[in-house]
């Protein structure tokens, strides 16, 4: 199978977090004997990244491929580049934000981010409009190729027909596939060694999804744990930053953080709302004891998972009662062999 991806930024040697989830997939499509190239409609220049070719828009001859896979579709670039395409297997990942409201869906903004009132009703105005163009355009799409839809999550899944008001049968086939972890989170062990703290947080600091405010709650409630926190962002201006909590002004490589999740007790990785939380299956993946929020999207990707706690909001801003233990069976839901075979059969499918 000879597939185009396609994404609105890629991993590059200058930035490996770009929709790195993209590249974990292309990875493993390879090799499992297809041919991958990625148009990234980011790139000003052609490159190869981890022996993946990532493609310029001129660049690209659609008619010398198989399949197109589109991964979180924006209106700018996805929405256009695929309107033209007719007669052709389409399979279109929905993520999150393509088809939510920012100030409906997701959680309040920390108080130095909340938008003025103008711009709070341009990206309502914005959102309203997005989410009509995504339903009339998927419904165009489906009249004029094979479409198949994939939700990372049945959670994506009943936002998306939420949001939609439709079923997402309407639009042709459609199946839920988690995100797959990286393979080093499942081919390596959590093996604690010269321990630095309790606690280690690796979040963006600014959003209030990822809630690093009930990670300082946390701290504040429990003086005697140590807490290490990997991040960049504008917090810690406007928080304090408790005694026993250290803060990382930087972010961390992929591939470096089982060896750094070795130096730590436990992850605290709590959060308000989430399609998945890729990185929060990873580290249970991992077998490191992690602590996360008592929410729906939580428990349908990690409930069974010995490692993991599931704490409220408010058990955030309570003393410490237990931990989660340490997990030392290979728990193998997020494995992506297994998840790309599955997207694999369902691309063959369309």
């Amino acid at each position: 199978m000879n597939i185009l991806v396609l994404s609105q930024a890629y991993p590059s040697e200058q930035n490996s977090y770009a929709m790195s989830y993209v590249h974990t997939r292309c990875i493993k499509y390879k090799q499992q004997n297809c041919d991958v190239s990625v148009l990234s409609f980011s790139a000003k220049e052609s490159y190869f990244y981890e022996g993946v070719k990532v493609c310029t828009e001129s660049e690209i001859d659609i008619n010398q491929f198989d399949i197109i896979v589109s991964h979180a579709p924006n209106i700018k670039n996805h929405v256009r580049f695929l309107s033209r395409v007719n007669g052709r297997r389409i399979a279109i990942f929905f993520h999150g934000h393509e088809v939510l409201h920012t100030y409906r869906d997701y959680p309040e903004p920390y108080h130095w981010k909340k938008p003025s009132c103008f711009k709070r009703l341009i990206v309502n105005a914005y959102d309203y409009a997005k989410v009509k163009l995504m339903r009339y355009w998927l419904a165009r799409m489906s009249r004029s190729n094979s479409l198949g839809l994939v939700f990372v999550s049945k959670w994506m899944l009943n936002n998306f027909e939420k949001n939609l008001k439709c079923n997402a049968s309407l639009f042709g086939r459609y199946v839920v596939i988690a995100n797959a972890v990286n393979d080093v989170f499942y081919f390596e062990r959590y093996t604690p060694a010269d321990i630095a703290a309790d606690f280690i947080t690796i979040r963006p600091l600014d959003d209030s999804k990822y809630s690093i405010d009930l990670v300082m709650a946390l701290a504040k409630a429990n003086p005697s744990l140590s807490f290490h926190v990997y991040g960049k962002g504008e917090f810690f201006n406007h928080n304090s930053l408790h005694s026993n909590v250290k803060w990382f002004d930087g972010f961390v490589r992929q591939c470096d953080i089982p060896e750094l999740l070795n130096r730590y007790r436990a992850v605290l990785m709590p959060t308000r709302y989430d399609a998945q939380g890729v990185m929060t299956c990873e580290m249970a993946t991992f077998g490191i004891p992690v602590i996360t929020s008592d929410i729906s999207i939580c428990h349908e990707m990690l409930d069974g998972f010995k490692n993991v706690m599931f704490l409220s909001s408010e058990d955030f801003a309570k003393p410490m009662k237990s931990m989660p233990a340490q997990s030392d069976s290979y728990e193998d839901r997020f494995l992506s062999d297994r998840l790309i075979s599955k997207e694999l059969s369902f691309f063959n499918e369309l």
